[in-house]
């Protein structure tokens, strides 16, 4: 059996419900655990359905930490609250993962999503026969989070300073490094509201911070334009430049400016 794990801010309670409906009327489904962030309480009549409610917001990855240890099956699913599925999805995901040797975990290929208005959720997209491929690591794994599965086994607990962004990448790169195949869903089609929590600017710093901490863990990622954004800004603070002249060193500090004459030789 499989186990669902859905962090929501319930920003669209109308797409989240469709989705929970849609998981609970899947036979392979017997547990859907909801991580409330938005703090108001969630309530859907189906004894699958079981409910956290932090005691604050915990953002997107430890969220996901939260929900994986508070699950019963060793299959499970980790989605976006803002997406809808075909009906045939999850039980060929699962039917993939328990007949695949060395799999790491199952998200999806950017083809798969389609960004849907609102208005268009009022039908579930057709059922289809989907495709797994295996997928190298990248720096941008775009929509290859929105939907990820997998065994127990092959979730790694998601560093707290790692709030929003980089969870799937550290996953991804974590079954890389045990030497497991990542694999991709193609073909089939997803409705996808995008982003309805994390794209406000509230959350831009955390992203900022989530992209520096996790360039420590792989360097690859001084190369995403956050990490640059994060320098620069460490740069206002505290650098040490020549002038324009080349004639003085120039330190600033807060804003405030020293030049220091250089020594002639």
């Amino acid at each position: 059996m499989l186990s669902i794990v859905i962090p929501t801010m319930q920003k669209n309670t109308d797409v989240l419900n469709k989705l929970v409906k849609e998981l609970v009327e899947d036979a392979i489904i017997d547990e859907i655990v909801i991580i409330d962030n938005s703090l108001k309480g969630y309530k859907f009549d189906s004894s699958k359905v079981k409910v956290i409610v932090p005691k604050k917001n915990l953002y997107v990855n430890p969220a996901w930490n939260l929900g994986i240890k508070n699950i019963k099956n060793e299959y499970f699913g980790i989605l976006n609250d803002d997406i809808l599925l075909p009906k045939n999805f999850c039980s060929q995901v699962y039917e993939f993962l328990k007949n695949t040797d060395n799999t790491g975990l199952v998200g999806l290929d950017s083809t798969v999503i389609h960004n849907t208005p609102a208005q268009e959720f009022d039908t579930y997209p057709e059922n289809e026969e989907l495709r797994f491929q295996p997928c190298e690591y990248r720096l941008y794994t775009k929509y290859w989070g929105s939907a990820i599965f997998g065994k127990k086994g092959s979730y790694y607990n998601i560093p707290e300073n790692i709030k929003i962004w980089c969870g799937d990448n550290y996953l991804m790169k974590m079954n890389k490094d045990d030497k497991k195949i990542n694999y991709e869903v193609v073909g089939g089609t997803i409705k996808h509201l995008r982003s309805l929590s994390s794209c406000e600017p509230v959350f831009s710093k955390i992203k900022e911070a989530d992209v520096y901490n996790y360039a420590h863990i792989d360097k690859d990622f001084k190369g995403h334009a956050f990490y640059r954004k994060r320098v620069h800004f460490a740069e206002r603070i505290f650098s040490i430049r020549n002038s324009y002249d080349q004639r003085h060193k120039v330190i600033s500090f807060l804003g405030i400016k020293i030049k220091l004459k250089k020594h002639k030789n």
